[in-house]
């Protein structure tokens, strides 16, 4: 009885981590949140956060995201444009851009992080975000799993720039990556498709963890109801026995 509710209780938790967001295997688990359409920026979770209106130059631009305790260092393929159709917090200032297929560019940090906030503009098919600590990959955050997080485009409220009402074809959202049980120190942003960018800006940083919500309702009923079918067969049994 006692083996079979613990495999009950497995299913509950298994069903739950459907929504973290997890995209692949990976040496750590990440928790992923959008914050809700419209937002850009991580007010209410961080006031540490990176604008990039100041401009920048490409490879080796650093900052310690608003006075924080992290010093940032942005290396690779790494330029700032001045906001535009497909990015650009708030419709003004500059935002990061690695453009064409396999441009790169990696934010360094000088201490380990448990979370990472980003507004991911315009996405494409090409957009491809990996987590490390040193050499270890932790985790990697494909395209299609931004969509399963917000949804698919066009036809609902992620769809399209929030500043021009642009690119209705494309999702725009704040996305928040929390690492569950360890912590990453370099974050890489990779473009695989020709013609394309990957657009981000206000990049947050810090040792915060989410907040907890509750379980849903959907995966609640479903663990219960594994419960009950099982605690229904184990009663079933007990009475055959007892009836032979």
């Amino acid at each position: 009885m006692r083996i079979k509710i613990n495999w009950a209780l497995r299913i509950v938790l298994l069903l739950s981590l459907v929504g973290m967001g997890n995209a692949s295997a990976s040496a750590d688990t990440f928790y992923v949140t959008p914050l809700a359409p419209g937002v850009q920026s991580p007010i209410g979770i961080t006031s540490n956060y990176e604008t990039f209106n100041s401009g920048g130059t490409a490879n080796g631009f650093t900052t310690n995201f608003n006075g924080s305790s992290y010093i940032g260092t942005y290396t690779g393929d790494i330029n700032f444009f001045a906001a535009d159709f497909f990015g650009g917090a708030g419709g003004t200032g500059f935002f990061p851009l690695a453009y064409g297929a396999g441009a790169a560019y990696t934010l360094h940090l000088n201490q380990g992080a448990t979370y990472f906030g980003l507004w991911f503009s315009a996405l494409d098919a090409g957009n491809l975000i990996q987590f490390y600590r040193g050499n270890t990959l932790l985790y990697t955050f494909p395209p299609q799993a931004f969509i399963n997080l917000v949804g698919v485009c066009p036809g609902n409220s992620y769809c399209g720039n929030p500043n021009n009402g642009l690119d209705d074809y494309e999702q725009f959202a704040y996305l928040n990556f929390y690492d569950l049980n360890g912590t990453f120190d370099s974050i890489e942003f990779i473009q695989t498709t020709a013609n394309a960018g990957f657009e981000t800006d206000n990049h947050a940083v810090g040792m915060l963890s989410p907040v907890p919500e509750p379980l849903p309702l959907l995966y609640l009923a479903t663990g219960l109801f594994a419960l009950v079918a099982i605690r229904y067969r184990y009663m079933a049994s007990a009475c055959s026995k007892v009836s032979d």
